[in-house]
């Protein structure tokens, strides 16, 4: 089975329930739905497997550990105790959702496009490994496709001031 990255929107309040109570987080992380392309799912949304791919190229144009594009898909606080699949979830409030939005907004395609390096992501063993070069514009097109959703993602946790629960299932 592949690593799937999969996100939700949530209010404070029901952040801090899910926090205390571990089955209804998994509960929820497990509700998402892994149906064939990308797109939004009411307050949910899952990038399959071109997660990691968005995260080294955003990480590559970001540069440093603390900017927000670096903290799109990896970053927030350790959030419940339990491992979902690999590792614990992450939360992000929506301080850092408001961030991360505006730094997604500022990124074009374009920037993605030009940071794609299938040799050095295979190389490097970024997931899943070995598609980058072999599959090549097809990737770069799925990997641009799906970050459009993270953008809109984002821009929809931003405007409801919701934070961010995600993990790796």
């Amino acid at each position: 089975m592949s690593m799937q990255w999969v996100l939700t929107m949530v209010s404070s309040e029901r952040a801090n329930e899910l926090e205390a109570d571990e089955e209804a987080l998994s509960e929820l992380i497990c509700s998402i739905e892994m149906s064939a392309g990308f797109h939004l799912q009411g307050e949910a949304t899952h990038l399959s497997w071109t997660w990691n791919g968005i995260d080294h190229l955003l990480s590559r144009i970001a540069g440093d550990e603390s900017a927000p594009l670096r903290k799109a898909v990896t970053g927030g606080r350790e959030f419940g105790v339990s491992d979902q699949g690999y590792g614990p979830a992450l939360y992000q409030d929506a301080s850092m959702v408001r961030e991360i939005a505006a730094a997604l907004e500022a990124t074009s395609s374009d920037v993605l496009r030009s940071h794609f390096d299938p040799v050095a992501m295979d190389e490097q063993g970024v997931y899943p490994s070995g598609i980058w070069q072999r599959e090549g514009q097809s990737a770069l097109d799925s990997l641009i496709e799906s970050y459009a959703v993270l953008v809109e993602f984002y821009q929809a946790a931003r405007k409801s001031g919701a934070g961010v629960i995600q993990a790796i299932i």
